[in-house]
């Protein structure tokens, strides 16, 4: 492909010229009616030139004109007449150019003449300069074709010869009407008729064909003419488009609030009714009534304060930060706080909170406090099983004591206490299932009594009477054969003579113990061999011998078995005498021994003071037990010798009874011991636990507090932000300092299980101001917001950029000012179209320095801040829905369509009332803002 380049002048360009201006009168003319043919005559008469004069200037000549001139002077006075318009009412200068330059159609003047016309009432309109109207044409193309392939303005000639840049401007302001990506980008031809046919459609008046520009150097003229054309019919659209942009801004921010105020409402809903539910499940009586039911409900309480609660917590937060999201955008857009269903109001979830938090405090009391009771009640029923046999063991032993009458009487009422003791055996054998219920239930510590110790007291009763029966058959036996012995006794008496040798000898025995025991017991030995020659009593002899009572006789049938008798009678009493001798020696070291243990013990029961002092003074009463220990151990061989004579019934106390009252004693001080130790470990571990309770609610408390100057912050947006970033640093220390204080604390208590009946945990905790910086965040976020808000500031960088580069481009003088027309084209290349006198307005009142027509770039800035200023009130939004609607009350549905999005187009239709001609929108407008 070639580019033709040709002179200026050259019969191609000339009859580009020709037809585009000519055209260009015709669209004027058509105001009027008036046919127009072509500049190369339609002008002669100077007719046709008054009326387009009239019509692109929008005022009557200055005086009379020929309305149907026939002879030439009237001719050469209409021509004269314009030509004096335009040089002395207009101020355009045409050099070289007089009434019969036009009336004989010379054509390079009358050409000349009509450009002058085309750039002073469609070019400059632009900016009273030509070169800078121009360039804001230039740049206002340039601009709006930005980013189309094969598309780059930088001149009025070439960079239109393929007619892309034609079909880029239509598709950038009616996308709908012509596809740009579906063009051939080699079909030049093809691209610029598809161009010129949609702005047929459009009522865009085409000047040029594509011939004119296709593949060639275009006449620049005829190009700026067209272009400008452009412009005045999108510059409108441009002011719609902005209109539009506001509408959707106000659209989206809206939409936001109805999406903060469902994610609010979603939010709010999720914490009420997850505190609802928790709540319900804290009231339930969904537990039996036992201490392992009361231990597992409590144990969920306590659960839900370390598991539960912070979700609980974390849910109401994220609820209050979608508010105070919610609050923060309808006050940043002047916007009224919507109206939130009842039961989901801010305050109704403050109330459900601390509701909750009651019931866990209450209810965990309330289950605490029946959990010991249950306790209390089930160690006091098992210690009154215990205490009711001991007592009845303890009556039946001082009945037992108390006995009176003979031996006979006193065997059987002895055996009946015996009976009444083992009678209580299926008392003693409840115990067992019972104390072993304490030990599953770990709370047979708080028991002074167990099954073992009540079974111990029980059996030494037992021992004990049955150890007096030993005694009591041993004494009815005496008794019962005593006569008998009498009876031998008295037959026998004249065989006594006889031994009374063997008598003396017996009756001469002294010394030790030990040692006139062996000698009655060596003659005692003799006796058999001597009663030989005893025969005349011997049946009565034998019969009593049958019983063994032939030692205790008095005499024997002979005189020897007589004196023997009698010796024997005497080896006999003093053999008991030496046996009770032997019984009272035991006693007397025995019974002391075992009432210093009773003592020991009884003393340590009624030991006054505090548990440390207590449990100190019975650790040494049980070490002085070792003492009661050695003392008994030197009972072992008096009593084996007790045993061996069969005595050991006789005794107080016997050895085993001695031993087991050590061991009993032993017993009773280690559980006073246990009982005690258990006590100060639990007052140790609730002091401990107390310890760091009093801690983490002093830093919940201030948590709170924070919470509530969190929410208490309020005036204006920069100082309330300053006050939110000093709150914020000051929950940071506090969340800190409560990490530091209380971890190690409660890791210690971890170590000891202690931690499961802990509230607050340093995690709760630290989630707690966790969520108070999540929550002055985004309150600070949203201020930011409002602050950008009010003060106009959203405007994207990438706006801004655009803002500098213009302000660049028409300060040609580097001066760092705009001049009013400069700013004028500044932002006519930024699809502004304004008038000079605007212009002139905006240069007076921005200029910092209160003088001239021309804008610094700092006064620019803050000038194009404000007049492209995103700040919302009803007026603005009224004023472009007015606009869209052209000035109609109503939006059309076609309008909808045409400016939004498919889902803002239906957002709109369902908040505007539908009427009989479209959708109003003057109520919706006015329910937008606060009032």
């Amino acid at each position: 492909m070639s580019v033709r380049r040709e002179g200026l002048l050259d019969d191609a360009w000339e009859k580009t010229q020709i037809k585009v201006f000519s055209r260009w009168v015709q669209k004027q003319l058509l105001a009027r009616q008036i046919q127009f043919e072509t500049i190369e005559t339609d002008f002669e008469d100077g007719t046709k030139l008054l009326n387009l004069l009239e019509i692109i200037g929008k005022e009557p000549m200055p005086s009379k004109w020929h309305k149907q001139p026939k002879m030439m002077v009237q001719k050469r006075e209409n021509v004269d007449l314009a030509l004096k318009y335009i040089n002395e009412v207009k101020k355009i200068r045409t050099v070289g150019i007089g009434a019969d330059d036009i009336i004989n159609k010379n054509l390079k003047l009358t050409l000349g003449l009509t450009w002058t016309c085309i750039n002073k009432f469609m070019i400059e309109e632009i900016s009273v300069e030509e070169a800078t109207a121009r360039d804001a044409l230039l740049l206002w193309a340039k601009k709006n074709t930005q980013g189309y392939e094969h598309v780059a303005v930088n001149n009025f000639t070439t960079s239109w010869n393929t007619g892309l840049a034609f079909a880029a401007l239509i598709n950038k302001f009616r996308p709908n009407l012509l596809d740009y990506s579906a063009l051939d980008y080699n079909d030049h031809k093809g691209a610029c008729e598809k161009a010129f046919a949609a702005c047929k459609e459009l009522g865009i008046y085409v000047y040029l064909d594509p011939e004119d520009v296709i593949d060639t150097t275009p006449d620049e003229k005829s190009v700026v003419t067209q272009v400008a054309e452009f412009f005045h019919f999108f510059a409108s659209e441009s002011k719609i488009a902005a209109m539009a942009d506001k509408i959707k801004r106000t659209v989206a921010i809206q939409k936001q609030i109805d999406e903060l105020k469902n994610t609010y409402i979603e939010d709010a809903k999720a914490a009420i009714e997850k505190m609802t539910v928790e709540d319900e499940k804290l009231k339930a009586d969904d537990y039996e009534k036992t201490i392992p039911g009361i231990r597992g409900k409590l144990a969920s309480v306590i659960s839900y304060n370390r598991d539960i609660r912070p979700e609980i917590v974390d849910h109401r937060a994220k609820a209050m930060r979608s508010w105070a999201a919610l609050v923060t955008k309808c006050k940043s857009g002047n916007r009224p706080i919507p109206e939130i269903p009842q039961g989901l109001e801010p305050e109704a979830l403050t109330n459900k909170f601390n509701e909750i938090e009651q019931t866990s405090t209450t209810r965990r009391d309330e289950l605490t406090q029946e959990l010991n009771d249950m306790i209390k009640k089930k160690v006091e029923d098992f210690m009154a099983k215990c205490m009711d046999i001991i007592n009845k063991c303890d009556a039946i032993h001082e009945e037992v004591k108390t006995i009176e009458g003979t031996t006979a009487e006193k065997k059987d009422k002895v055996e009946q206490k015996l009976h009444e003791a083992e009678d209580l055996q299926p008392a003693l054998a409840e115990l067992t299932p019972l104390f072993q219920e304490l030990v599953e239930l770990r709370i047979n510590t708080l028991s002074s009594q167990t099954d073992d110790s009540v079974n111990r007291h029980h059996s030494q009763l037992i021992t004990y009477i049955k150890h007096l029966l030993e005694q009591l058959n041993g004494k009815l036996f005496e008794e019962t054969n005593e006569a008998r012995i009498n009876e031998y006794n008295a037959l026998a008496q004249p065989l006594y003579d006889e031994a009374i040798a063997f008598k003396e000898e017996v009756l001469a025995i002294s010394g030790e113990l030990r040692e006139r025991r062996t000698q009655f017991l060596a003659k005692q030995a003799e006796a058999p061999t001597k009663r030989e020659h005893v025969n005349e009593i011997d049946p009565i002899f034998d019969g009593l011998e049958k019983d063994s009572l032939h030692l205790r006789v008095n005499h024997s049938p002979t005189e020897i078995r007589n004196v023997y008798a009698v010796t024997l009678q005497h080896i006999i009493t003093e053999l008991n005498k030496i046996f009770e001798e032997m019984v009272a020696n035991f006693d007397a070291t025995a019974v002391p021994i075992i009432d210093g243990i009773t003592a020991l013990v009884t003393s340590s029961h009624q030991i006054p003071g505090d548990a440390a002092a207590v449990k100190a003074q019975v650790e040494e009463n049980l070490a002085s037990l070792d003492g009661f220990a050695e003392k008994i151990q030197a009972l072992q061989d008096p009593y084996n010798e007790l045993v061996e004579f069969k005595l050991n019934y006789k005794v107080t106390y016997t050895y085993s009874d001695a031993t087991g009252e050590l061991d009993q004693a032993r017993l009773d001080l280690k559980q006073i011991i246990l009982a005690k130790k258990t006590f100060l470990e639990e007052e140790e571990r609730k002091a401990r636990i107390n310890n760091y309770t009093v801690k983490a609610d002093e830093h919940m408390n201030e948590a709170h507090a924070l919470d509530g100057k969190i929410n208490s912050v309020d005036g204006e947006l920069e100082p309330k932000r300053q006050k939110l970033y000093e709150v914020r640093e000051e929950v940071n220390a506090k969340k800190e300092k409560a990490a530091e204080e209380l971890t190690p604390i409660y890791e210690d208590l971890e170590k000891d299980q202690l931690h499961l009946e802990i509230t607050s945990t340093p995690a709760s905790i630290n989630i707690f101001f966790e969520n108070l910086i999540a929550h002055i965040d985004t309150l600070v976020k949203e201020i930011d917001a409002a602050i950008a808000a009010a003060k106009g500031l959203e405007i994207s960088e990438e706006e801004l950029n655009e803002f500098k580069d213009t302000f660049k481009y028409f300060d040609k003088d580097k001066s760092n000012s705009l001049e009013y027309f400069e700013l004028k084209a500044c932002l006519t290349a930024l699809g502004e179209d304004i008038t000079d006198g605007q212009a002139k307005e905006y240069c007076k009142k921005y200029n910092s320095k209160g003088e001239g027509t021309a804008l610094e770039f700092d006064d620019y800035v803050r000038f194009m801040l404000d007049h492209f200023s995103k700040a919302e009130t009803t007026e603005t939004t009224m004023e472009a829905f007015k606009a869209i609607a052209q000035n109609q009350p109503v939006l059309t549905d076609a309008q909808l369509d045409q400016y939004f999005s498919a889902e803002d187009a239906a957002y709109l239709r369902s908040q505007l009332k539908q009427g009989e001609n479209g959708y109003e929108f003057a109520d919706w407008v006015n329910s937008l803002y606060n009032h």
